[in-house]
């Protein structure tokens, strides 16, 4: 631990436009996803779909 008062970088500022943009595409498969499940489509077509 370091010394009394001492901030640490605790932050996903480096990285945050690329963190929110794999979530937005995480999203985006996961409606996907259940759109096709919703409308019953046939397996083959959602397998390759749900490696998120």
């Amino acid at each position: 631990m370091g010394a009394a008062g001492e901030v640490g970088q605790h932050s996903y500022i480096h990285e945050k436009d690329d963190y929110l943009k794999r979530l937005r595409r995480i999203e985006g498969q996961a409606r996907g996803l259940q759109r096709m499940v919703e409308e019953e489509k046939y397996c083959i077509d959602i397998s390759p779909r749900s490696r998120l």
